[in-house]
């Protein structure tokens, strides 16, 4: 199964109508390959970054008959001004259609697509128009009938996510603590709470020199959120369970000042640990990775 993803950056303009201002050189969108298709997960500019949650397919492997899907998600939209998010939806249509292409007329895919944000539904008709051709990629664009700004790509870098290797045995790591006194024929009780986020976190200090492992880094950034759901659903897989995104506990502590006069109060988080493997451009990388699983008080004498 292919799930290989791809960064194209923007390089130049095959096509400006009169009237239009380029804004997109230098716009980059990392895209997922997938046996159905083809994904948006991520888009950066100058101006920031875009993430959908989950991905969204834009493309479908090229068929006779014609094609519908529609998308109901969140995009993640961080800039200067900070983060926001906004539930996201879109509809797609695909078919093949005639298009008049470097002189010649042929055969093309077309997707005709329309988006709404903030909870609104997608207006009929759909308006805008995007035509692939097998070997050249996206050849036109219009909106409304009017025809758009035509780019060219070139591939920046690709990732493979391969396969996740989960390690046996639990990890405990201590989070905090805070030392308690108690006076004796003093019983001293109190409620401790914490949360959790289970958050997948990943380390590139691999050994592989400074230049590599920052270019590593901001690279895995950019698929965080494909990696995360990969690792993610193995875990689950291995438990039987679909894990939220943050837990919190509350336990009542009790100490009996008879039997101890001081104590150590200590949270400690429960980690699944592991590695994906990575390859990109060729080279493969073990990226060592932990996900929280759950946290616990424990009273210890002091």
């Amino acid at each position: 199964m292919k799930n290989n993803l791809v960064c194209y950056e923007i390089t130049k303009l095959i096509s400006v109508p009169d009237g239009l201002d380029d804004q997109r050189l230098g716009y980059y969108y990392y895209i997922a390959v997938k046996d159905d298709g083809w994904y948006t997960v991520h888009e950066k500019d100058g101006a920031g970054f875009t993430d959908y949650q989950p991905p969204v397919c834009f493309l479908k492997p090229a068929s006779k008959k014609a094609q519908s899907w529609d998308y109901d998600g969140r995009i993640v939209v961080t800039n200067a001004s900070g983060k926001s998010t906004l539930r996201f939806k879109a509809s797609y249509h695909q078919y093949l259609d005639s298009i008049d292409y470097d002189g010649r007329r042929v055969e093309a895919t077309r997707v005709t697509s329309g988006e709404a944000c903030g909870g609104a539904s997608v207006k009929e008709p759909l308006s805008y128009h995007v035509w692939y051709l097998p070997g050249k990629g996206q050849i036109q664009q219009s909106l409304f009938g009017e025809t758009l700004l035509t780019y060219a790509f070139s591939c920046d870098w690709s990732i493979k996510i391969g396969d996740v290797v989960l390690n046996k045995a639990e990890v405990e790591k201590e989070a905090s603590s805070e030392t308690v006194e108690a006076l004796p024929g003093v019983v001293t009780e109190f409620k401790k709470s914490r949360t959790i986020i289970r958050e997948v976190s990943y380390s590139t200090k691999l050994g592989l020199g400074a230049d590599v492992e920052v270019k590593l880094t901001g690279d895995l950034l950019a698929v965080k959120g494909a990696l995360t759901t990969k690792i993610r659903g193995s875990i689950e897989k291995e438990h039987g369970e679909k894990f939220t995104n943050s837990e919190t506990r509350e336990q009542t502590v009790r100490i009996d000042g008879d039997k101890i006069q001081k104590a150590r109060i200590v949270w400690i988080d429960t980690y699944r640990t592991g590695t994906v493997q990575v390859t990109q451009d060729g080279q493969t990388y073990s990226i060592p990775f932990q996900f929280p699983l759950g946290t616990k008080l424990v009273i210890r004498k002091q």
